[in-house]
């Protein structure tokens, strides 16, 4: 998520300029304005728990992972490649949802 443009997002997201916001919030915010904020914090919630996975990895004992598998909708008591295959299928599906929203909604960005 470090890659997307929050600048580009804070327009059609109406977040002001000198607001300090992380990526997934700015793309939240964006989503609400056609779902609104309880539908957008669900839409999103996959994507904050694989950014938690994310950082817990680089963090050693970091309590960020069981919520972040539980996030991603990743169930751990299967064999790790097959929690691999749900963590890209949830990013996947996560991904096309938001875009079929901000198609669907008129968000230009």
């Amino acid at each position: 998520m470090e890659r997307v443009d929050i600048d580009l997002l804070r327009g059609p997201a109406s977040i002001p300029p000198k607001e300090k916001i992380g990526s997934l919030k700015a793309l939240e915010r964006l989503i609400e304005q056609s779902i609104g904020q309880s539908d957008a914090k669900a839409m999103m919630a996959p994507l904050f728990g694989i950014y938690d996975l994310r950082n817990a990895d680089s963090h050693l004992g970091s309590s960020l992972a069981e919520s972040g598998f539980e996030r991603a909708r990743v169930d751990r008591e299967v064999p790790l490649v097959e929690q691999g295959r749900q963590l890209i299928a949830t990013f996947v599906k996560t991904l096309c949802e938001i875009s079929t929203v901000i198609d669907q909604g008129g968000v230009g960005v």
